[in-house]
């Protein structure tokens, strides 16, 4: 396999991953870029297909390319926010997204729950609502009743290979 070729069959290996570019490279968009409409469309359907196929390296590459063609391409804006592993990052995406876009119900929903995981990260969190309790209360009672039935079954599987035993 060449150099730059990645599993996902294309030639993306010299784009840079790096966040940073993102910025720059939305900063810098010009209106001559949008023209390759089709080139944006197949580098984003890529991107999806790399992302479907686990290769989520590929995928950010690909979005990326296709915002430097578009830098208002609110598609591969969220997903790169969906594949950002740094709320940071997803946060200053789907400002980006709601610049372009301001009722765009994902992006507003995306960065409010980005905002509170960060939040959560940096120790700032706040008083618990009522949603994070009732949240913590059923993963609670699912851990409860997951050990609960193991204890059963256990019990269930001494009672049976005593139940052999004793049989002639």
């Amino acid at each position: 396999m060449p150099k730059n070729r990645l599993p996902c069959g294309c030639n993306c290996g010299n784009i840079s991953g790096e966040w940073g570019n993102i910025i720059i490279q939305i900063g810098r968009g010009t209106t001559d870029m949008v023209d390759n409409e089709d080139f944006v469309r197949q580098e984003v359907n890529r991107g999806v297909k790399a992302h479907k196929g686990g290769n989520d390296k590929a995928a950010w590459l690909h979005f990326q390319s296709a915002l430097r063609e578009d830098p208002d391409n609110v598609t591969s804006l969220l997903w790169l926010a969906y594949l950002s592993d740094d709320y940071e990052k997803c946060v200053f995406l789907l400002d980006r997204v709601l610049e372009i876009d301001a009722d765009n119900e994902r992006a507003k929903a995306g960065l409010a729950w980005a905002r509170k995981e960060l939040a959560r990260e940096q120790g700032e969190g706040g008083p618990a609502t009522a949603e994070d309790v009732a949240n913590l209360s059923q993963r609670l009672k699912r851990a409860v009743g997951v050990s609960e039935l193991k204890h059963q079954a256990q019990k269930g599987t001494i009672a049976q290979r005593a139940r052999r035993r004793i049989s002639p």
